[in-house]
């Protein structure tokens, strides 16, 4: 047997005992525990960006000749408009804001800091499936409300009346959670140790005990039955925009019940997407990448979308593994409206990339609600931060639209972009930097 053979050979054994391992200590864990429900080792945050197609393989193609780059100080439209056929489109200054993470997978203080720097940037905050927090909701004038499937913040039989009492004027947007890139499929996981009194509380559960959403919503199955109960929220909430947040699995058939639900927007999470705790057989085997999907979503909307009057006014947000003002701009160009930030966002009010988040003892004071370490976030310091990051952001994106000779950010188009990876081309229809020698 050659080296190299014997190397792969124990490199093999090495990656998967660690596995086998765990599968023994599971398959303890379902005599000892056999009514309690099991979904094996626990991970957080996203997959290795290593594993997944890279953004920095497109490059962005400037004006110069033929089309002219605009002045340094030309202005530059910005704003992005979700549900733009609603009764009450949510207008926002731009189009990067913060995506969906509870209040239970993050501590308090983090969803004020991440609430409010949303808020000194001019954009919104989505809620994550936790339900309200109030002392979140105060902070930010375009509050987004997921309803996911364990229906926390408005139960099942709740009284609408009630709910629009307290939060019509409040709640500028209500999307319902299909799903996420790491954890589709089954529900979604709140270790035990994260589950206060007062989450609890909210939740309506025990304390102490891991918090298990249900895999789907159990009253909810047709189109119809999310139109009806859409067309409620729109009655009792003024016509705000009502969404869907989907993960990228079978994305055009997911995007067509959408549709057909009446879904004045989407959030699409592509594998790349980060998450508190979910299994590991989820987060690191499901989904389809991030700029895959994002093609796949902006093609559906202009062929199917168009045939159902959707093309331009659905608004797709994407999200799933996006960090930096290079990385915006290429979405935006693949067919994005809007880019919701968890990772980055997490990291701008002090994340520092631990992957612990699902143990509670998250060193930032993040991802915990260990008091010891919840102080050590500094609330409007840390909003601070997290607006400095949205307007830098914003601020480079401007110069690459002049540079692009576009005077709105809702300009770019494929037209803007190449790449010299014949895979990235195939993957999302970039067109080709080199020649394509099927095409003499």
């Amino acid at each position: 047997m050659n080296e190299e053979l014997k190397k792969s050979i124990a490199a093999s054994i090495e990656n998967t005992r660690f596995d086998i391992l765990q599968m023994i200590e599971l398959g303890r864990e379902l005599i000892d525990y056999p009514d309690e429900i099991h979904h094996g080792p626990v991970v957080s945050m996203g997959v290795p960006k290593d594993t997944l197609p890279k953004w920095d393989d497109i490059q962005i193609l400037t004006a110069q000749l033929h089309k002219k780059p605009l002045i340094d100080d030309a202005p530059v439209d910005t704003q992005l408009v979700i549900g733009p056929r609603a009764q009450k489109p949510l207008v926002l200054d731009i189009p990067l804001l913060v995506g969906d993470m509870s209040y239970g997978a993050l501590s308090k203080r983090a969803k004020q800091a991440l609430s409010k720097g949303a808020d000194l940037a001019g954009t919104a905050i989505c809620s994550g499936e936790g339900g309200i927090l109030g002392d979140e909701l105060e902070l930010n004038q375009s509050y987004m409300f997921e309803l996911g499937s364990a229906r926390n913040g408005l139960k099942k039989n709740s009284d609408l009346s009630q709910f629009s009492k307290d939060f019509k004027g409040k709640v500028k947007a209500f999307h319902f959670k299909g799903g996420q890139a790491a954890k589709t499929g089954t529900g979604g996981h709140l270790p035990g140790g994260k589950v206060t009194e007062e989450i609890a509380k909210a939740r309506q559960i025990e304390v102490g005990k891991d918090a298990i959403s249900p895999s789907t919503f159990a009253d909810f199955h047709t189109p119809r039955d999310f139109a009806d109960f859409a067309d409620q929220i729109r009655d009792q909430m003024g016509g705000i925009p009502i969404g869907f947040k989907i993960s990228a699995n079978h994305i055009e058939d997911d995007m067509r019940f959408a549709l057909d639900a009446g879904a004045d927007y989407i959030i699409l999470d592509g594998r790349g997407g980060s998450t508190g705790a979910a299994p590991g057989i989820f987060r690191d085997h499901i989904s389809v990448p991030t700029i895959a999907a994002l093609a796949r979503a902006r093609k559906f909307l202009d062929v199917a979308g168009h045939e159902k009057g959707a093309k331009n006014s659905v608004t797709l947000i994407i999200t799933g593994g996006l960090r930096i003002p290079s990385d915006f701009i290429k979405a935006l160009a693949l067919g994005a409206d809007g880019i919701a930030l968890a990772n980055s966002a997490l990291q701008a009010i002090g994340c520092t990339g631990a992957r612990i988040c699902y143990s509670g003892d998250c060193p930032a004071g993040i991802a915990t609600h260990a008091q010891h370490l919840v102080n050590k976030i500094d609330v409007d310091a840390r909003a601070r931060d997290l607006a400095l990051f949205f307007n830098g952001s914003v601020h480079l994106m401007k110069i690459m639209t002049r540079a692009c000779g576009h005077h709105s950010l809702r300009e770019f188009s494929r037209d803007d972009i190449c790449t010299w990876k014949a895979e990235i081309s195939r993957l999302a229809g970039i067109p080709y930097a080199g020649v394509d020698p099927s095409n003499p």
